[in-house]
């Protein structure tokens, strides 16, 4: 009897994994593709064209409040520039990559 109790058991748990869909929850048995990665770089300069560093650069996103449906700046990331002005925020999630 435990030996039937076990094999019923081995099937209904190979079963649940079988019907689980392949790439975390997707139905087209294919993995889902990593969310596209977006790169902003840059330079600060003064009117001369000379490079400034120390220079704190902020990155926001505007979104709309749902509450009070007005526009609001979300940061994201800062940095400051290098001693040559150049700036670089990597590894950033450009809006609509995911579905």
């Amino acid at each position: 009897m435990k030996k039937i109790l076990l094999i019923v058991t081995i099937v209904f748990i190979s079963l649940e994994m079988k019907a689980q869909f392949p790439g975390g929850g997707q139905q087209s048995g294919m993995r889902q593709p990593p969310p596209s990665i977006g790169h902003i770089y840059g330079k600060i300069i003064d009117d001369n064209g000379k490079a400034i560093s120390d220079v704190s650069v902020v990155l926001l996103e505007s979104r709309i409040d749902t509450t009070s449906r007005k526009t609001k700046d979300i940061l994201l990331k800062v940095t400051a520039t290098k001693n040559n002005g150049r700036f670089s925020f990597e590894e950033l999630l450009i809006p609509g990559s995911l579905k």
